[in-house]
């Protein structure tokens, strides 16, 4: 028994060794402005990344990140903002007023978190990475969408990959009151679409020092068709549709002229909630127009300001194939770092569940490398 054991730590450890604890592939254009910020401020990308040892695999680490509690609660203060077309949308703010490192608020460099699909600023990973930067002296602010976290929507609207309204105005409404302060932008999973077309759009009046994308999934047709695999359904797909259903039924009442209700209510997966309810809000012909639309691993050429986006090979939301390997390195602004494990917005490090997540790791040297050159 004992040596059975002993033989099967050693195939494990075997295979933890060759399909983990390497160094991230890094996709990015030689002699550009990325790869020189990169070299100088981001040297944690030249180290290898260990995932836990007892749970390396991209959709178990997944759903195991999403029940640890991040390591010290984070205190916001709400701002409620009427959106352009009367609706509203929530902005949480950690001001971070005392701040050693930027004691001045005018001045005082500022991350905006974008959060996915139905994220806010309470969600474990959100309040683990303000935590974090609010160490670094930033200030933080993370928008919540159109009704989560119990707001009332006012309006017939709800938020997607390809609506950035509510996103830009809040960009404005910082850039009014903090105009000499430098603004970076994190979007994470869906939230990560949102910025990507949002850079694509402003280009050089984005009015960001700088923006990063953790666990994009560049390409939602090819995203949906990796979550529609039986073993992702079960895991991910059903659960997710189940949570935008429940938020669809507070308010089901307003979309009644837009939508099917039975329809939408009956919706297995995220792309059956899509085809029911967004492509139709938002005014696409069918579901394949919508996530066409929502591409962004060409637009990446248009992005002017450095932007850092963070995946894994194992993430079943974004699939290895699919990750724009070549259209970064093709990009003068866009540098694309992926980990040989990692899973979906987790990218959990070492042995201790509570460790510093690798993202983090880079998130917090590249903050200081964008901040320190403004």
């Amino acid at each position: 028994m004992i040596y059975a054991v002993g033989l099967g730590a050693v195939i494990y450890t075997a295979a933890y060794i060759h399909f983990y604890a390497k160094k991230p592939k890094v996709f990015v254009k030689e002699s550009s402005y990325m790869h020189r910020l990169l070299k100088t401020h981001v040297p944690v990308i030249r180290e290898a990344y260990t995932p836990p040892y007892w749970c390396p695999e991209g959709r178990f680490q997944t759903i195991v990140k999403n029940f640890i509690p991040p390591p010290r609660p984070v205190t916001y203060k709400r701002e409620i903002v009427q959106t352009i077309d009367n609706g509203q949308i929530y902005i949480d703010w950690a001001s971070n007023d005392e701040s050693s490192q930027y004691p001045d608020e005018e001045t005082r460099p500022t991350v905006f978190i974008v959060p996915g699909l139905t994220s806010t600023s309470q969600s474990n990973y959100v309040v683990s990475m303000v935590d974090n930067l609010t160490q670094q002296g930033y200030r933080c602010m993370v928008i919540i969408n159109r009704g989560l976290d119990d707001m009332a929507v006012l309006t017939p609207k709800a938020y997607c990959a390809t609506h950035t309204i509510d996103m830009e105005l809040v960009i404005d409404l910082f850039k009014k009151k903090y105009p000499d302060a430098p603004l970076v932008v994190i979007g994470v999973s869906l939230g990560s679409l949102m910025v990507g077309r949002y850079l694509a759009q402003k280009r050089d009046d984005s009015k960001l020092a700088g923006a990063m994308l953790w666990s994009c999934p560049f390409s939602p047709v090819e995203g949906s068709k990796s979550l529609e695999k039986w073993e992702n359904r079960v895991l991910f797909n059903y659960h997710l549709t189940r949570g935008l259903k429940n938020i669809y039924n507070k308010f089901k009442d307003l979309f009644s002229h837009i939508v099917d209700h039975e329809t939408v209510i009956q919706s297995k997966t995220i792309r059956d909630y899509d085809s029911s309810f967004t492509a139709k809000v938002f005014g696409y012909s069918s579901v394949d127009e919508y996530y066409e639309d929502a591409v962004i691993s060409e637009k990446l050429k248009l992005f002017s300001v450095p932007t850092l986006c963070v995946g894994s090979d194992d993430d079943p939301f974004s699939p290895y194939y699919a990750l724009p390997f070549k259209q970064a390195e093709d990009s003068d602004h866009v540098a694309l770092v992926v980990t040989h494990g990692g899973g979906h917005v987790s990218h959990m490090d070492g042995l201790h569940p509570y460790a510093k997540s690798y993202f983090e790791k880079i998130m917090e040297q590249f903050m200081s490398g964008i901040f320190s050159s403004e």
